[in-house]
């Protein structure tokens, strides 16, 4: 698993961000759900997009900020228009999963010979499809 850095919200008023009761009155960017929720509870007003938007969405005035780690600023060039933000707090954090699994490899020595290259095989097989998809089948992404 990979834990990214926490969410912070990112302003572009001048607003003084104190602490997450300054939320109440914004219009803040959310990826829905417990964001959402979270936000709502804090008095701010949820508004959901898809991050490309967030640029223009802050820059005519439709939010009044976001949540995003702090290294999305840059991503998004988000660092012309943020004018506060909070610092420290962990308004959520995204976490990336991800598993391969290979079957045990069976080391034996006489007639069970044919069970290990039959292993050797299995794990030839696991390995084509991680590095480059099973023949047929198209890959997304």
């Amino acid at each position: 698993m990979l834990f990214l850095p926490p969410y912070q919200v990112v302003l572009s008023t001048s607003w003084s961000f104190a602490g997450a009761a300054d939320i109440a009155g914004l219009k803040i960017r959310t990826i829905g759900g417990g964001m959402d929720l979270m936000i709502r509870a804090l008095g701010g007003v949820p508004v959901r997009m898809a991050p490309p938007v967030i640029h223009e969405s802050m820059s005519r005035g439709t939010i009044d900020g976001t949540m995003l780690p702090y290294q999305s600023i840059v991503s998004y060039g988000l660092y012309t228009l943020v004018k506060s933000g909070s610092l420290n707090e962990n308004f959520g954090t995204p976490v990336v999963t991800a598993a391969v699994a290979v079957p045990p490899l069976i080391v034996s020595f006489g007639p069970e010979q044919a069970e290990r290259r039959a292993g050797d095989q299995v794990a030839l097989d696991v390995e084509s499809v991680v590095d480059g998809g099973v023949a047929g089948q198209e890959t997304l992404g």
